[in-house]
Order: C-alpha cells, then sequence, then structure tokens
C-alpha cells in the first residue's frame, strides 16, 4: 500500500513538475555521475536532449562550460550548501552554450536523496548587460579622452560613480580614492549655488545648463561652465555633469564689464551731451546726464518716448540724418538746431559715429550746446557787416582823398603855366597900347615897331606854349580822374596810361622829391580797368613817398612793365629807401595795418592795391623787403581782365 501511495505521488510530482514555466530537473544526491532522476520537457528542450537517459549519458559536469564551476556547485550541493539564482554558462548537448540562471534544494524524490534545481535560460538579458557594459566601457573611453571634466553622479545619494581625468585634473584630485573623499558641497565656492545644485542633481531634473565658480581640494577658485543631463549609467539611473573651465572667459568677460563701467563712467563724466542708439530702431541703449539736461528730459524712457526726427528743428534734416545713419554713412560733425521734448530749440554742434555697443551695432552721438555761440555769431555778424560797410566807406573816401590830391597837383601845377599866360598877356596888351600911342601921336618909327612886335611875338609864344601845358594837365587829369571814378573796361597802353597818372601825381612828387623812372614794352597794349591800374600806381607812388624816404630828402622808384612767356603782365615798383621788417612785409596788404598810426596813415592804401589786383584784375601781389634794402612789389595779372 505505501509503496503505490508513493508511487501515486511521484506521479503527481512529476505532473506538477511539468506544469512549471522554468525547466525543472531532478538529480540524485551523493552520485559522482550526478545521475538525473527526472527533468521536464521544458528541461530537456532547453539542453536539446530526447530523455533523461541521453541527458544522463552527456554528463552534468558537460553541461557546464566551465568544468571547475560544475566541481565546485557539486560540492557545494553535496554538503547541503545552495545558492540562489546562481548563473552559470552551459553547454547543449549539441554543443551550444547559453546563459542558464539555477536555484536549488535539498528534496527527497521517489524515495531518494535528491536535489531538486529551476533552471532558466537569461541567455538575452546576459546579452544585454554585456551589450550595457561594452557600452559603459566605450563611453568612459570616449570620456577619458575629452577637454571637459565629466563625472557620473548615482540619483538620489548624490555617489560619484565615475570621473574623468579632465575632471580629477580641474579639481586638483590626484586619484579616484580623493575623489571618494571630496565633499560635493566643498567644491562650491558659493554655498547657495551648492544648496541648488545638490537639490537639482537630487531631484533628477531634465538638462541644464549654468557657470558657477567652483573650489579645488587645496582652495583655490575656477569658474566653470556646467552642463548636467539625466542619463542610465551601469543600469542605475544617474547624472552626468560636464565641466569646462571658463575661467579666461570670465575674467576677460568681467575685465570688459570693468571697461564698460570705466567707459558709462567715462562718458558720465563728460561735458558733451552723449548718447548711444541702436541703428535701426534709433532707440537710445544709453544717455548721460547731460543729454538728458539739453532734451529737458529726466530720464531715457521720457526721451524715447519722442521720435529720433521729432528732436530736429527741421524735418528735412532729421529726415537726411535718419537716412545717413541707417545706411551707415558717417554723419560729420555738424551745426543744427535741435529741439527739447517741451517744444523748445536749441543750437547744437553733432558728431556721430558707428560702434558696437554690449555686443550689436549702435551709433553714438556727442552734442555741444552752441546756442550762446550762435548768439555771440549773430551779433558778431551783425557787426560785420557794419565794419564791412564801414570799410567800404573809407575805401571810397580814400579813393576820393586820392582824386582829392590829384586834384590839388594838379591845381598847383596849372597855376604856372596859366600865370605865364596871364603874364605875358598883360605884356602884349601894354605893347599894343604904346604902338596905339605912337601912331596917333605920329611918333611911331621903324625901330620901335619892330621892337614892339618882337615883344608881342615873344610874349604871344608863351602864352601858346604854357596854354597847351594846362591843357595836357587837364586832359591827363581828367582821363585819370574818369577812369579812376566811373571804372569802365576799355582797351588802353600800359605804359603811356602809367605816364598820365605820374604827370597827375607829378606836383605831389616834385614836392616831396620823388623822381620816377618808368621802363617796359610800349606797345603793350591792355583790355581791362584802366582805372585800377591807375588807383595801383597812385598808391604805390604815394607809399613809396611816404614811407620809403624820410621827409625832404627824397629818393627814386623805378616802374617795370612787361609781358611774360606765361601771358601774364608782370609789374614790378620798386623803391630804394628804408625797407620793412619780415613782420611788416608780411601784413603791409592787411586792412587798417600802418607804420604811421597817428600820423595820418589809414592803413587802407596796400589793402585796397591787394583787392585792385586779386579781385579787379584777377591776379596776384606779393612785397619782399629788407631793412636798408628797399621793398620790391611785384603784380602779375593777365593781359585781357577776367
Amino acid at each position: 500500500m505505501r509503496e503505490e501511495q508513493l508511487a501515486h505521488s511521484a506521479l503527481q510530482l512529476r505532473a506538477i513538475l511539468e506544469t512549471c514555466t522554468t525547466a525543472v530537473c531532478v538529480f540524485l544526491r551523493g552520485s559522482e555521475e550526478r545521475e538525473y532522476l527526472y527533468a521536464s520537457n521544458r528541461m530537456l528542450e532547453m539542453f536539446g536532449a530526447k530523455d533523461v537517459g541521453e541527458l544522463n549519458a552527456f554528463g552534468f559536469i558537460n553541461t557546464f562550460a566551465d568544468p571547475n564551476e560544475a566541481a565546485e556547485m557539486r560540492d557545494r550541493h553535496n554538503q547541503g550548501q545552495y545558492k540562489r539564482d546562481a548563473v552559470y554558462e552551459r553547454v547543449r548537448l549539441d554543443g551550444g552554450h547559453f546563459w542558464g540562471m539555477g536555484t536549488a534544494s535539498e528534496i527527497e524524490f521517489e524515495g531518494q536523496p535528491a536535489t531538486i534545481a529551476w533552471i532558466t535560460d537569461i541567455s538575452d538579458r546576459i546579452d544585454a548587460e554585456n551589450r550595457t557594459a561594452q557600452h559603459a566601457n566605450q563611453l568612459r573611453d570616449m570620456l577619458e579622452t575629452s577637454e571637459a571634466g565629466v563625472s557620473v553622479f548615482r540619483r538620489g545619494t548624490l555617489e560619484r560613480v565615475y570621473a574623468n581625468q579632465g575632471f580629477l585634473r580641474r579639481f586638483g584630485l590626484a586619484s579616484h580614492e580623493e575623489l571618494n573623499g571630496m565633499n560635493l558641497r566643498a567644491t562650491f565656492a558659493n554655498s547657495a549655488d551648492a544648496d541648488w545644485v545638490v537639490e537639482h542633481l537630487q531631484s533628477g531634473a531634465g538638462q541644464q545648463r549654468f557657470a558657477m565658480e567652483r573650489r579645488r581640494v587645496d582652495g583655490s577658485k575656477w569658474w566653470a561652465q556646467i552642463e548636467t543631463k539625466p542619463i542610465e549609467f551601469d543600469g542605475e539611473m544617474a547624472t552626468i555633469v560636464w565641466h569646462y573651465d571658463i575661467t579666461e572667459q570670465k575674467r576677460a568677460q568681467e575685465e570688459l564689464e570693468a571697461g564698460a563701467r570705466r567707459f558709462r563712467e567715462i562718458l558720465d563724466s563728460s561735458e558733451a551731451g552723449i548718447s548711444i542708439f541702436d541703428v535701426d530702431t534709433f532707440d537710445r541703449r544709453y544717455v548721460n546726464s547731460v543729454f538728458l539736461r539739453m532734451f529737458g528730459a529726466e530720464t531715457i524712457d521720457q526721451i524715447n518716448a519722442v521720435d529720433f526726427r521729432d528732436t530736429f528743428e527741421s524735418h528735412a534734416i532729421a529726415e537726411a540724418v535718419t537716412t545717413q545713419l541707417r545706411n551707415g554713412d558717417l554723419m560729420g560733425r555738424r551745426s543744427e538746431m535741435r529741439r527739447r521734448i517741451d517744444g523748445s530749440t536749441w543750437w547744437a554742434v553733432i558728431d556721430a559715429k558707428r560702434i558696437e555697443f554690449d555686443g550689436k551695432p549702435a551709433v553714438i552721438t556727442w552734442h555741444y550746446d552752441i546756442s550762446e555761440q550762435k548768439q555771440i555769431e549773430n551779433e558778431l555778424r551783425k557787426t560785420v557787416d557794419v565794419l564791412r560797410q564801414t570799410q567800404e566807406e573809407l575805401v571810397e573816401a580814400e579813393k576820393m582823398a586820392s582824386l582829392g590830391g590829384l586834384v590839388a597837383g594838379v591845381a598847383h601845377e596849372i597855376n604856372t603855366p596859366i600865370g605865364i599866360c596871364l603874364t605875358s598877356a598883360s605884356a602884349m596888351t601894354e605893347k599894343i597900347d604904346e604902338l596905339k600911342a605912337a601912331v596917333e601921336s605920329g611918333q611911331l618909327t621903324r625901330g620901335k615897331f619892330i621892337s614892339r612886335l618882337e615883344t608881342i611875338d615873344g610874349a604871344a609864344d608863351l602864352v601858346v606854349r604854357n596854354a597847351k601845358r594846362a591843357g595836357e594837365l587837364i586832359s591827363s587829369f581828367k582821363q585819370v580822374a574818369v577812369d579812376q571814378t566811373s571804372g569802365e573796361r576799355r582797351n588802353f597802353a600800359l605804359i603811356d596810361y602809367i605816364e598820365e597818372v605820374l604827370v597827375s601825381l607829378g606836383p605831389e612828387l616834385t614836392r616831396r622829391n620823388i623822381t620816377n623812372e618808368l621802363k617796359g614794352d610800349r606797345e603793350l597794349v591792355l583790355s581791362g580797368y584802366p582805372g585800377a591800374i591807375g588807383q595801383i600806381v597812385t598808391n604805390l607812388a604815394m607809399n613809396a613817398a611816404i614811407h620809403a624816404y624820410e621827409d625832404g630828402v627824397g629818393g627814386k622808384t623805378e616802374i617795370i612793365c612787361n609781358q611774360e612767356t606765361s601771358g601774364e603782365i608782370l609789374m614790378t615798383f620798386r623803391d630804394f629807401g628804408k625797407g620793412m621788417e619780415e613782420e611788416t612785409a608780411r601784413r603791409i596788404f592787411e586792412p587798417f595795418f600802418t607804420t604811421r598810426q597817428g600820423r595820418g596813415g589809414t592803413g587802407l592804401g596796400m589793402h585796397i592795391l591787394y583787392n585792385l589786383v586779386t579781385q579787379r584784375l584777377g591776379g596776384r601781389v606779393v612785397c619782399q623787403s629788407k631793412p636798408g634794402e628797399g621793398t620790391t612789389i611785384e603784380l602779375r595779372f593777365p593781359k585781357v581782365a577776367i
């Protein structure tokens, strides 16, 4: 009965084991051959055997890729020592390999001491783990070649499970052992940064990028650009952290920021109103206090609320300036009337240049308030207009004075021939009266008649010659006076005309004991303004008479006129008097400059000459003089006046 019950129980056990999804086998404990008492169909399929007999024929030891592992496992089982979830590489009957994970325990099977083992094929899992390990090794190899310092933290515990050499080097660590002894918070220069990073790593938050100041084990500090990203590392959830040393960049950035602060301080201390604005929107990104004061604003927002073009008094100028700046053209230093935010206007000198500000293209402008200067300029302009009018009046007065001198000189010169004419006429009248009386008294003799006729003939000759002389003087004066007052253009012989002018000046020059020598090409005919030539010769001759020689001493002047190869007329006036210092010669043509201030000098004679040569005749004039060597003045002008 008992045997039947045991047999029935064994059948039930076999039936139950056949339903198990895991491969099951039972082998005799204590047997050197490890004889299999039972193997489920899944077990037979796993090893590629038809039945238990074939499996026993293959041998228990041969089902292990490593015989030593099989022997070690057999010894443990004989001693009743079992390992759960033991993993071994197994061998099929056809020689193929697979990975099996088994759990065994002691039982009695069909009345015999036995061991039951459950085996699961975990080849796929092992392959996956191998691939994962391979990928992890590849990842480590790749991270070791990185320039960045890389570390990996296990999620939750913040245990460092990996750090490359770059990471060790950046923190001044000699080994991974030193790394494991380093407190994470101690690696931050700022405790608040440490708190934030610890919370971030523990939370397993997504990818982040930030910059923080870190601390090495020796206490020195450095700046790191840090990137974090959740990953799976060695089959666990972790966070990989990349460190890039940006100490130099940070130092450069700090220097740039310090430079920017100094730049702003300099701009703020400037007496000019300075603004920096965007070239596209024309929004001002910086203004100093002087700029705000100039435009009557308290804040940059107030001035930005006003359209850039509305800060100009002229809409047309505002449009032109806007177009220039948008096209990248330099506006150049210019004066414009600007408008404050309250609508009042003021004058500004503006300069603008393209720059880069905070990494973007911009325009910087300088403003200088010249409202007061403009007011003074307007007043000066009015004063200059009055002075110019006064100068013109003085020039005209000088011309009239010169003409008046000619009149006086000619009048004095004419007195002599006119006086001779009157005396001779009186003598003629007296002799004629004597002839009449002699005829009436009958006392006229031949000798007396001839004597009286000779006297009358001589007197008549004197009358004719002196009347002719007076006529020549009057004719010369008339021509010169007409030319100087009318300023009409005509053709004239240069040498002959200068002679007429000198004749008119003769009495004054004679009184001052000045002789003049005139040389040059008498065939030289000009088409121009003889009045200008007359005024020039008059001013040159009188200037030499007054300044070159001492009063009463007298001297000589020389005028030479010729045509140069270039076609220009060269008129050279030379005296042999006292000469001038270099400064005096340099300023001789300036208006109102005279060395005889308070002694009758107006300082306009040579200035008038300069204007006549350069403007009326279209020429040029130079003065050369040295003390004691006289003065030479050269005039060059076109033969045909422009």
